[in-house]
């Protein structure tokens, strides 16, 4: 079964001096394995660091393995920014198995979710659905017909990353859904 990350948000929240942690791990390109459409950022104290880490990997037709590395930015990882970086051998190997390629419409910025004060400590009034101004809104991959009739997504649709639509009512849950998060 293929292992597939598409329209999550992952955030990083960094309270310690920064150690070599990845946002997230990228998978070897010859596994049955895809992700995009993924918002990453990076918070608290210590937000710089790597955002991806790929382990070495051998390729089918490359005669060396290919050293594991990490990447600080999306542009580092699949070419472009300015000055424009060359795509990196992992996304390029990605490409030819996986397109359009490990990340190729992901983002890395804040989510804006509606209320989250205080990214390192919880709260049950912290509120994971997104803001007005989120560029998660609609920022996701169409997913695939298998993935669509899990999620409820209409077949061209762009769904907001993210685990809560945009206009979901809070999260309830327990005995006939009487706790709400955002506490109510």
């Amino acid at each position: 079964m293929p292992r597939r990350s598409f329209n999550n948000v992952f955030v990083a929240v960094n309270t310690v001096p920064p150690r070599p942690r990845p946002t997230s791990w990228l998978p070897n390109p010859t596994w049955p394995a895809a992700a995009d459409g993924n918002c990453y950022f990076r918070t608290g104290e210590f937000p710089d660091g790597e955002l991806f880490r790929r382990f070495a990997y051998s390729f089918p037709g490359v005669a060396d393995q290919v050293d594991g590395t990490g990447f600080p930015t999306l542009e580092a990882l699949r070419g472009g920014g300015s000055p424009p970086l060359p795509p990196s051998t992992i996304f390029e190997h990605s490409t030819i198995v996986r397109p359009p390629g490990y990340e190729e419409s992901s983002i890395a910025e804040d989510p804006h979710f509606r209320h989250v004060p205080a990214p390192a400590d919880s709260s049950p009034d912290d509120d994971f659905r997104l803001g007005m101004e989120s560029p998660c809104r609609g920022g996701g991959v169409v997913l695939t017909a298998d993935l669509r009739v899990l999620d409820g997504a209409l077949p061209r649709e762009h769904p907001d990353i993210g685990c809560f639509r945009s206009h979901a009512p809070p999260l309830s849950v327990g005995v006939d859904g009487h706790r709400t998060f955002p506490a109510s």
